[in-house]
């Protein structure tokens, strides 16, 4: 990771995953299980708050709902 610039990594919770859920439901709670851990991370990583600000930012529409 140190070689290829990679400060963190996220895991994740694969099995079993969406693609047991009804295709109607699958969806919107993957999405919410990915935005829940990605507030986590910005949470509790040492990331500078300039650059918290751009990724919520890039973010704002989708996570907002606007």
């Amino acid at each position: 990771m140190d070689e290829a610039g990679i400060d963190a990594q996220i895991l994740s919770h694969a099995c079993p995953g969406p693609e047991i859920l009804e295709p109607s439901i699958a969806g919107d709670l993957t999405r919410q299980a990915n935005d829940k851990a990605a507030r986590q991370f910005l949470d509790h990583m040492p990331i500078n708050p300039g650059d918290k600000e751009k990724i919520a930012h890039l973010n704002a529409e989708r996570l907002l709902r606007l």
